[in-house]
């Protein structure tokens, strides 16, 4: 059986499974019609693989394309389709001749003689009823590349603000209700237990939600994070389970101190005269309280929340901002090391340490003295 305009099609772009791939091969090695309509196919899509002459006015990322390029990619396949071999009507017999290009391999004769290809019916048939849709489908491909070109960046850095934003918006209900809880419990915030199943930064998360300030669990989680497979929104542990695991299970309590703070960190407050001091609400515009979680694999435990993009960052001023790496401030200090080069409590009010779910904020004072 013949391989039908299809199978030589994915044959050249490498699409056939290994059996059909070899199914044409045999039919090319047997038949001369079959090598001709291959050797014509080839060149009618051939633009397709002179298309980096487009994509390399495209050099410059996102939005930031030169001018005219969508016109200069339609006259490079307007160019490139009139090029396209040329087909003759079908006589009475229903044999179609072909004018092939000077390069085709199985024309015959001197350059100045006409050369024409003689076709069988099946054959005829194949080229007259399919040739108009090969310059379609160039033409459709390289406005498809064309507009993935442009089109693929803007649409994914879109992608990526929106979940940007939406990580945002869940930091600001987080803050909120922590302002709410502070309100309740003298200005402090969510504190870090010296001892017990809270004495970890992700206490926050089921304190706030034990005291109805927070219902929802996905809102403890960067849908970004979520959508890379960083993390699964689970249900927050309820502080009796916390307690009951606690006295039964030091293993269970590790794992759900590992993901009870969701995929944020919390502040592990700081150390004034070697005496520990809670989270506080001061209202200080540069004060971290929250932001995504660190990661250790990356420079300066940057999050990889948003691809290593970045991270959000909840102030204590109940404002949220974006930040190109955990290195904030004057001094460009990481907000996940504390002035020591710590993962534990500030060294003072003004050394801002945010920790993850399972992160202690104790450690003896002798680390903070100077």
């Amino acid at each position: 059986m013949k391989p039908t305009a299809e199978d030589l099609l994915g044959y050249l772009l490498g699409a056939l499974e290994a059996d059909e791939h070899r199914r044409v091969d045999r039919a090319v090695s047997e038949y001369p019609e079959v090598q001709f309509e291959l050797a014509r196919l080839r060149e009618r899509i051939a633009p397709l693989a002179r298309l980096e002459e487009v994509e390399s006015l495209s050099g410059a990322s996102g939005s930031d394309f030169p001018a005219g390029l969508a016109r200069r990619a339609c006259e490079f396949v307007a160019r490139e389709s009139r090029q396209l071999p040329s087909v003759l009507d079908r006589d009475e017999s229903g044999i179609v001749a072909v004018e092939p290009r000077p390069s085709e391999s199985l024309v015959r004769g001197s350059a100045n003689e006409s050369r024409v290809a003689v076709m069988t019916p099946v054959s005829g048939e194949f080229s007259d009823r399919r040739s108009w849709q090969f310059q379609d489908f160039i033409v459709v491909s390289a406005v498809v590349m064309l507009a993935a070109g442009i089109l693929a960046p803007a649409i994914l850095a879109s992608r990526n603000q929106m979940r940007l934003a939406a990580c945002q918006d869940n930091l600001r209900r987080v803050g909120m209700a922590l302002f709410n809880y502070a309100e309740a419990h003298d200005n402090r915030f969510v504190p870090i237990a010296r001892t017990g199943p809270l004495n970890v930064a992700g206490a926050y998360a089921p304190v706030l939600k034990a005291g109805g300030f927070i219902e929802e669990d996905r809102v403890f989680y960067c849908g970004s994070a979520v959508q890379n497979g960083l993390y699964e929104v689970q249900e927050t542990p309820s502080l009796a389970v916390l307690e009951e695991a606690f006295r039964e299970n030091n293993q269970q309590l590790a794992e759900l101190q590992s993901h009870m703070g969701g995929s944020y960190g919390y502040s592990l407050g700081h150390y004034e005269q070697d005496q520990y001091v809670g989270p506080m609400n001061l209202g200080r515009s540069f004060r971290v309280m929250m932001a995504d979680a660190p990661s250790p694999s990356l420079a300066n435990r940057n999050s990889a929340n948003h691809d290593g993009q970045g991270l959000n960052i909840l102030f204590e001023d109940g404002s949220v901002r974006h930040s190109a790496s955990a290195s904030i401030g004057f001094g460009k200090e990481s907000i996940f090391l504390n002035r020591n080069g710590l993962v534990a409590a500030g060294a003072d009010v003004h050394d801002s340490v945010i920790g993850a779910s399972n992160v202690s904020a104790w450690l003896s004072p002798h680390f903070y003295q100077n």
